[in-house]
This record gives C-alpha cells, sequence and structure tokens, in this order.
C-alpha cells in the first residue's frame, strides 16, 4: 500500500506489537530528543511552528535552540496539523485519531479516535444494507436482483470485518486534514476514510458515500483552495474536487494512473499542483478542472509540498527537493538536502526552507 504510512515504515518503528487501544489513550512520553524523531506534518502558528509526527510527539519550535514537547494524549503517530481561524489547532494520525487544542485552552484533548470510526462505518453500512435490500424487494428484473444481491453479499462481508474491527481495535489511519473559511474541518485516510466536522472539530461525521470510491482507495491528501474549493488525491490515481464547501464531489483525471501523494493549491490564484510515486508531478491553472501532467519526472517518490509567492516546494524520499514556478511548471529546479532523509513536509521562512521528515526538522536556503 504506497500510503504515507507504509512509505515511512522503514525509519519509523512505531511500538506497532503494543496493544491499540494502550496506544491511543496513553500520553506520549517526554524525550529530550524528540525533535530529531520522526516529525510528519508541522503548521504556522503566531507562537512558531507545531510540528507533528511518530510516537504522538508534538513539538513547539521557534528556533533550532529554542523548542520543547508538548503533552500530547496519545502515543499513536501524528500525521497532519491544521490551524483554525481563532488560532485552535487540530491534529489527525494512525488508529483514527484525532485531537485539538483551543487558543483558550491550550492542553490537547482527545476529539476521536478510531473505535469511533469503526461505530460509524457499522452505521453506514447497515443503512446501505438496508436500502439495498429495499431497492431488491422493488425489483423484478433478474440483472438488477443479482446486481443488487452482490453488493448486499459485499456490504455483509464488510460488516463482519467492521465488527472484528471493533473488537480487536482500530486500524484506518487519518493521514491529512484541512478546514474551510468558516472551520469546517475535513479529514481523510485509508480504505476510503472520509470525514467532515461542522463544529471546530468537536465531533466527526462520515462522508465517505459522497466520493465516487467503490473500491475504498487510500485517500492520502486533502487541501483547501481558492474561494474554499477542495481536492483530495490518494491510491491508483483516486482524485476528487468539491466547489460547493464539500457538498459535491466530482472525479478529476490528472494523467497518471499511479498514487498521488500529496496536492497544494495556491490561495492567490487558481493554481493548484499534485505530486506523488515515482515523482510524478501535476498542475492545474484552472481550479482543479484541467490538468497537465509534466513531461519531466523526478526519480523518487514526493510526498508533501507547499506554494509560497507563486513557486512550488516539494520534498520527498532521499533528500529530494523540487521547485518550480507554478504559472511555468515544466521548469524544474532540483536540490538534494545533504542529510538524504525522507521528507514528508515543508514550510517557507524567510529566505529558507522548513523540511520536517525522517530526523525531525531540517533546513535549506532557498535556491536564487
Amino acid at each position: 500500500m504506497n500510503i504515507k504510512v507504509s512509505l515511512f515504515a522503514v525509519v519509523s518503528l512505531i511500538a506497532s506489537t503494543a496493544n491499540a487501544l494502550e496506544l491511543l489513550d496513553l500520553p506520549s512520553a517526554q524525550n529530550r530528543q524528540a525533535n530529531k524523531s520522526v516529525l510528519l506534518a508541522m503548521q504556522l502558528s503566531s507562537a512558531g511552528i507545531t510540528l507533528v509526527g511518530e510516537r504522538g510527539h508534538i513539538i513547539e519550535y521557534k528556533n533550532q535552540t529554542d523548542w520543547q514537547q508538548s503533552q500530547s494524549p496519545t502515543s499513536v503517530t501524528l500525521t497532519d496539523i491544521t490551524q483554525l481561524s481563532d488560532g485552535s489547532q487540530i491534529a489527525v494520525g494512525h488508529d483514527g485519531i484525532i485531537i485539538r487544542r483551543t487558543s483558550a485552552e491550550p492542553t490537547w484533548q482527545k476529539q476521536f479516535d478510531g473505535y469511533q470510526l469503526t461505530k460509524l462505518n457499522i452505521n453506514n453500512i447497515d443503512t446501505r444494507i438496508k436500502s439495498l435490500k429495499q431497492q431488491l424487494a422493488n425489483t423484478t428484473d433478474e440483472i438488477s436482483q443479482e446486481d443488487l444481491s452482490y453488493a448486499i453479499e459485499d456490504l455483509e462481508f464488510a460488516r463482519e470485518d467492521a465488527d472484528i474491527e471493533l473488537k480487536d481495535g482500530p486500524n484506518k489511519p487519518l493521514l491529512s486534514v484541512t478546514t474551510l473559511s468558516d472551520d469546517t474541518l475535513f479529514a481523510v485516510g485509508a480504505y476510503g476514510t472520509f470525514l467532515k466536522s461542522s463544529d471546530a472539530g468537536q465531533s466527526w461525521q462520515l462522508e465517505k458515500n459522497k466520493l465516487d470510491n467503490p473500491n475504498n482507495f487510500h485517500l492520502n491528501a486533502i487541501t483547501t483552495g481558492r474561494n474554499d474549493a477542495l481536492f483530495i488525491v490518494g491510491e491508483n490515481a483516486s482524485a476528487f474536487a468539491s466547489y460547493d464547501e464539500g457538498q459535491t464531489w466530482q472525479t478529476m483525471e490528472l494523467g497518471y494512473h499511479g498514487s498521488f501523494f500529496g496536492i497544494n493549491a495556491d490561495s492567490q490564484s487558481s493554481a493548484v499542483i499534485a505530486y506523488g510515486l515515482q515523482g510524478h508531478i501535476a498542475v492545474s491553472q484552472d481550479n482543479g478542472h484541467n490538468w497537465q501532467l509534466l513531461s519531466q519526472q523526478v526519480p523518487v517518490s514526493l510526498l508533501g509540498g507547499t506554494i509560497h509567492n507563486g513557486t512550488a516546494y516539494l520534498v520527498g524520499q532521499g533528500g529530494i527537493v523540487v521547485s518550480l514556478a507554478i504559472n511555468n511548471p515544466q521548469a524544474l529546479n532540483i536540490q538534494k538536502h545533504p542529510s538524504g532523509a525522507i521528507f514528508s513536509d515543508v514550510i517557507v521562512q524567510d529566505n529558507t526552507l522548513l523540511l520536517s521528515g525522517q530526523h525531525g526538522l531540517a533546513r535549506l536556503p532557498i535556491a536564487p
């Protein structure tokens, strides 16, 4: 499975033998070297930069010598973080974990986990089974009856799997989270997981039925673009866009049939960039309606990125750092960080790229 979780498995030996419930509810241990651990995502805030990563680590970073580890309510890997309009922050991660801290209460609190996700899935499956059985009872066409019977059987198998998961513990990581201008939140993850919160992250609803994703392909990244447009990319070329704040979704064709691991939208224009497996990059200049697959490929997979002042910066395996003008994407500039580390996120600060990944936070001057 080419998702963010598996790509980092070789460098992040999470305590997988521990019981999922223990990790979900076990506060992250304080570690003097936490800033050097695998840190998968970061978010600019008024106080500096917040980074999240393995073992539930949350790092508050001001500079190379001024950082501290926040108290985290979980020891599972945290994969992404976003910020609301009032400064509150939401982080997501393995086993369906969602944690939150508000601007008024700086302590991180667990809001949601994989057990609640499994229950939402069970309710969703039961509703779909009931609906299909009603259709079957009202159908006389033999072909339609056969198709409906097969669909019901598949859902019943899925219901059995969900019952086992509820007993044995959650296994669906959340991989990405984003917010709209009104603080509506969306989170995506493995096996087609798609969640929405309309109350600043206090409660969550399952939205997977709104996507045309019958095979439950992994959803690796979600981002918010201009005018609150939403974009999702994932496994096996899965790609979706919404232009009505997530009410309806349409499929995007990006020109590559492999997996995409990240997507970023330019808040100042209609440009969107997606990237992923084997260095494939696709660019849209019209808010995701049409896409151009770049002819020049990067030699390794790309996992994270950002757009800053019209330039896209993409990072990935082997210390790779790619920059390109979003309005002239064919001209790529490829650098390599001397550490050779795997990076999964990047932000621009002054004239420096801050890179988070395999060995914590690294820095790289912006190429002229």
